[in-house]
């Protein structure tokens, strides 16, 4: 009797078809258990930006740091790399003012200049904005072209009491203490408006095409509407939570529209929460 050994080929085709059908069920449920990983990665970031908060005002009587602002607007993605009554920025969010409570950001002044090497730690970036080689090249480079800010991945909403007359709708954000009610800290979804080329540049963590940093020099960017998968947002007491992607109405957002919550910076410049 002969004894068959090894399979047909159609044995061999199924085989490969039930694979390949396994392997597109399993694939994006393992990029969905990915990606909410990184998103408790970032919760986490948010919350080590709230305890050191937390400090800042423990030991400034209460107060919190203000919102960064410029040229008439604000701007909580903003982050200047000092202190300085010359420029207008005392009082507003610094590197240098969170250095004590929150070290990683090695930003020296003194070193500000071509030969500038500026360092900053994972807790700075969102694990879901993958490009981070990117955002430290961007900042690397604002630091020795001695541009004294950079546009960061996390933003901060201090000190509204302020600023009223740039944020939509004042009573969401953080005044001048903390509080269980109010926002202090998300994720950055910021629409840069380059007047001059009539362009729309995203700032944005969590992305179906993955995240996207201001300069479009340093890493990936889109002047479409953004693919965005949804924001970490923490209050004053640091309880955080997820606001999906469905919660934003996209095509307004990137129509520029200033009745949303938003803040609003200088020019056409927009920062949504």
């Amino acid at each position: 009797m002969r004894t068959r050994k090894g399979f047909t080929l159609i044995e061999l085709l199924v085989v490969i078809a039930i694979i390949a059908l396994l392997m597109a069920i399993v694939m994006p449920a393992l990029k969905r258990v990915k990606e909410q990983a990184r998103i408790v990665l970032c919760r986490a970031n948010l919350h080590q930006w709230g305890l050191a908060w937390q400090s800042y005002a423990t030991e400034n009587d209460e107060v919190l740091a203000a919102t960064a602002g410029s040229a008439g607007g604000r701007y909580p993605a903003n982050v200047w790399l000092y202190n300085d009554p010359s420029m207008g920025n005392e009082g507003q969010f610094s590197a240098e003012m969170l250095n004590s409570y929150m070290p990683g950001a090695t930003m020296d002044r003194n070193d500000l200049g071509p030969n500038g090497n500026p360092e900053i730690d994972d807790v700075w970036s969102c694990p879901s904005n993958r490009n981070r080689d990117g955002f430290i090249g961007y900042v690397r480079d604002n630091f020795q072209r001695r541009l004294p800010y950079f546009i960061g991945m996390y933003a901060f909403y201090g000190r509204v009491d302020q600023w009223e007359s740039s944020a939509s709708r004042p009573s969401d954000l953080t005044a001048k203490n903390l509080s269980t009610q109010r926002l202090l800290m998300s994720d950055t979804m910021y629409n840069w408006v380059t007047t001059s080329a009539g362009v729309n540049y995203w700032s944005y963590n969590h992305g179906e095409d993955g995240g996207r940093i201001h300069d479009p020099k340093w890493g990936k960017q889109t002047t479409e509407a953004p693919l965005i998968t949804g924001m970490n947002q923490m209050r004053g007491d640091l309880s955080a939570d997820w606001k999906k992607a469905d919660e934003f109405d996209v095509p307004s957002m990137h129509a520029g529209d200033r009745s949303l919550p938003c803040v609003i910076g200088a020019g056409q410049d927009v920062s949504y929460y």
